[in-house]
């Protein structure tokens, strides 16, 4: 088996393996397959041999082993030698966008303590098998840009099998280490999108990466808005389900607009919004109840205590969406329908799909009439994005028009007004930071760019560190 294939066939097995498991047990399984096809020869090793070379408890292991036997997993000889089932094989797939981080776990796995008081504990890293569990779970779940979505307390509890307190007190470790920078909190409900679970942003140049050390070139900024970015796209929906009950209300879209003589910015409004009547054709709505209506004309994001965590949750989405989309000038225009056809289970897999309640007369022609509303609701989607993204990179990249597909990812962020993107750059040899003001003189506002430096207190004061981090230590 080649290394990549042992690679591929390990993220199978660590996904899919027994879920009763827990999190010590399954740890020490992982180390017996790896130094099975790092050895091939494990069946000739003994107890004692094990031990020394896992570095754990001769009764400890006896123990574990015993666990492995009755789920199947190794087989145990009369003679303390165990073999290990290689017929067991995972149903879940996974395509890892970070390999080289996912392999450098994989292979310094030995690196991890088992506990605080383990012999020649100089030797390990800081991080124990329990981080290394949830670390690697995070890793599997990413995307290139280190930005985890649909990874929540259920999956790492089927991942790692521990409980939600041991979980959040190793993310906790994580956070403090500086391993992972950032987190949207997950919520209990949101009528938009189809998962409840938090977002998570990991440092892909910590220094426990080595010479897999990703940089990137972040840039932050407070937009002068005074009416939010996302209740101005989400006043979309309004219009659509007023004009479907009869009560039309254009609404406002304010918008930073460059002017290209003397490079300052000024607020420019958009009041021309009939072409979003199009998402939804009147010969559809006549003949079809909008379940959701009533839900969508509430820009709230209803009345809970997460209201905060589903606005900051629904925003980074939406923004995160425009890098599978084609953006064009100021994204006040319609997507074309067969664009979003092919973009259906892109949409699908981070928004929720409305059902709809449809007139007898007209179930005969079902599939028709569900694909027109999808598609009417995610174009609806997909305008939220583009305005979005829009207006804001826009006004960051200094350019007048975006014609083609956005490769600058967001960040996801805590803080109400700051804004925060990672943007494409090649070859860097540290991580670059950059804040971008806007400076208000006489109802025009000035663009002023800064570059940072990387310290601890910046990415803590930017949201690229948890504020509890002090260093960045593995």
């Amino acid at each position: 088996m080649s290394n990549q294939q042992k690679i591929k066939e390990f993220n199978k097995i660590f996904l899919g393996i027994d879920h009763s498991l827990d999190s010590f047990d399954r740890f020490i399984f992982f180390r017996l397959w790896l130094l099975d096809q790092e050895i091939e020869k494990l069946d000739q090793l003994k107890l004692i041999d094990l031990v020394e070379r896992l570095k754990v408890g001769r009764e400890k292991l006896k123990k574990t082993l015993v666990v492995l036997s009755k789920k199947g997993l190794v087989y145990l000889q009369e003679d303390d030698r165990i073999i290990i089932n290689n017929l067991f094989h995972s149903p879940l797939r996974t395509k890892c966008q970070l390999f080289e981080f996912d392999r450098f776990l994989i292979s310094n796995i030995d690196r991890c303590r088992y506990h605080h008081k383990q012999k020649s504990i100089e030797n390990y890293w800081n991080l124990d098998y329990k981080a290394w569990l949830v670390l690697f779970s995070l890793v599997l779940y990413s995307d290139r840009h280190g930005i985890v979505v649909k990874l929540g307390m259920h999956e790492l509890n089927i991942f790692t099998g521990m409980d939600r307190y041991s979980i959040q007190r190793t993310l906790k470790k994580l956070f403090e280490f500086g391993i992972v920078r950032s987190k949207i909190n997950g919520t209990l409900d949101n009528q938009y999108l189809n998962f409840t679970s938090a977002i998570y942003f990991l440092n892909l140049s910590h220094p426990l990466w080595g010479e897999n050390i990703k940089y990137q070139n972040f840039k932050f900024t407070y937009f002068p808005m005074e009416l939010d970015l996302l209740e101005q796209g989400l006043s979309a929906i309004k219009y659509i389900t007023d004009n479907f009950n009869g009560d039309i209300e254009k609404p406002i879209f304010e918008t930073l607009f460059k002017d290209p003589k003397t490079s300052n910015y000024h607020f420019k409004n958009f009041d021309n919004f009939d072409f979003l009547l199009d998402f939804y054709p009147q010969h559809i709505l006549e003949r079809v109840s909008i379940l959701k209506a009533k839900e969508w004309k509430e820009i709230d994001l209803k009345s809970t205590n997460n209201k905060k965590n589903n606005s900051h949750r629904l925003k980074f989405v939406f923004k995160y969406i425009a890098q599978f989309l084609s953006m064009r000038n100021n994204g006040i225009e319609q997507l074309y329908i067969g664009h979003i056809q092919q973009n259906m289970m892109m949409f699908k897999n981070y928004f929720r799909v409305d059902k709809f309640e449809l007139s007898e007369n007209i179930k005969n022609i079902l599939p028709e009439i569900r694909q027109t509303l999808e598609v009417g609701q995610f174009q609806i989607y997909a305008f939220i994005s583009q305005f979005l993204m829009c207006n804001e990179i826009l006004s960051i990249v200094q350019r007048t028009h975006i014609h083609s597909q956005i490769s600058i990812i967001p960040i996801p962020m805590l803080d109400d007004g700051l804004n925060g993107y990672i943007f494409p750059s090649k070859d860097l040899k540290e991580n670059e930071l950059y804040k971008i003001s806007f400076i208000e003189d006489d109802r025009l506002y000035k663009r002023i760019e800064e570059k940072l430096e990387m310290t601890i207190e910046n990415q803590k004061k930017y949201g690229l560190l948890h504020p509890t981090c002090e260093e960045l230590v593995f």
